[in-house]
């Protein structure tokens, strides 16, 4: 992956605050991935109510939709991060390692519609949603800026801090 496919966001940046211009470049890699979003407009915060059956979601999750020129929001693009958690973990180690630090936190995009049946339908849970206002240029950046974490960064998490609270919170500040 050369080096401009893989940080957009920080070239467009560097190029906007130092007036550099680069040559075009193709970047299949970069082009499959922003393609999923389908012309994105703007973003939404997602909160979802506690799930009892989960230690690790008895605060509720938090995770983001991209909304985009879709004739239905259910088409729209779900952007959420969670811990990397083995299906049969066992209860102690569980606890242990989310304490503790010892999972994999990453990021995972998949159909609205697909969140949507995973938290409402599966888990009976309820869903706030909250639209921010993020111009389009700054809906793309923020893409730019999940394209960098997702394909470079390594993220360790916490239940209690490094949470999807707390990475939501750290991408929308870029």
């Amino acid at each position: 992956l050369p080096v401009r496919c893989g940080f957009p966001a920080r070239l467009r940046y560097l190029t906007g605050k130092l007036k550099i211009q680069y040559p075009a470049t193709t970047c299949e890699k970069w082009d499959g991935f922003i393609s999923r979003f389908n012309n994105p407009e703007s973003v939404s915060l997602i909160f979802s109510s506690a799930y009892a059956n989960n230690p690790a979601s008895m605060f509720g999750h938090l995770f983001l939709k991209v909304n985009s020129a879709r004739s239905s929001e259910l088409l729209d693009t779900g952007v959420n991060f969670a811990a990397q958690v083995p299906e049969d973990e066992n209860p102690f180690a569980f606890f242990y390692f989310g304490v503790f630090g010892g999972y994999y936190g990453g990021w995972s995009i998949q159909p609205y519609y697909e969140k949507l049946n995973e938290y409402i339908k599966a888990e009976s849970r309820d869903l706030w949603e909250y639209e921010l206002n993020l111009s389009k240029n700054e809906t793309l950046f923020f893409l730019e800026h999940l394209w960098e974490l997702e394909t470079t960064g390594r993220f360790d998490y916490y239940f209690f801090d490094d949470n999807c609270a707390y990475q939501m919170a750290r991408i929308l500040e870029a």
